[in-house]
């Protein structure tokens, strides 16, 4: 069962305004102005979702438009498939994925799905991040490089482990 999909996809998701809590040049802007004509940041079609930062400012001083969003619906189990088409990477990137419970993070944890930071020289960096007590002290095949094995906030600068 698809549960988000096609052109009411954003239907689904409030929009989070204003200036980046972690402090990034960026303003994220509310649902009228990403879906505005003059910005168009997003927008949907029956078979796709598009996300985008506005490239039309460019003395921003503020930080360029772009848009964060977070579901309306919460799951407590399910398989889910995120089929992404393009991110930007590069300097002054960050694109992101999460899943996570805002109301009880770090307790209940958040897991980075896709989270390509700043320049993305190693890739997407997947990673957990939970309250204290969490490692990754096992064996497990991967393919990926593990960069920190301890999944508490409170250590190596919020990294996660991953």
């Amino acid at each position: 069962m698809i549960l988000d999909s096609g052109t009411s996809f954003f239907d689904n998701f409030d929009y989070f305004t204003g200036y980046d809590p972690s402090s990034g040049f960026v303003h994220y802007v509310d649902a009228q102005v990403a879906t505005s004509a003059q910005y168009n940041l997003t927008y949907a079609s029956s078979s796709s979702a598009v996300l985008r930062v506005d490239t039309t400012d460019t003395n921003a001083n503020t930080g360029r438009y772009s848009v964060r969003i977070s579901s309306k619906k919460q799951y407590n189990s399910g398989l889910f498939v995120f089929d992404i088409l393009n991110t930007p990477y590069g300097c002054s990137t960050w694109p992101a994925l999460w899943l996570t419970d805002p109301a009880n993070w770090p307790a209940h944890g958040e897991i980075d799905v896709v989270e390509a930071v700043n320049g993305a020289t190693t890739g997407n960096q997947m990673t957990l991040h939970t309250s204290d007590g969490c490692n990754m002290d096992r064996k497990r095949k991967e393919t990926g490089t593990v960069l920190t094995k301890n999944c508490w906030n409170g250590t190596d600068s919020n990294a996660g482990c991953g």
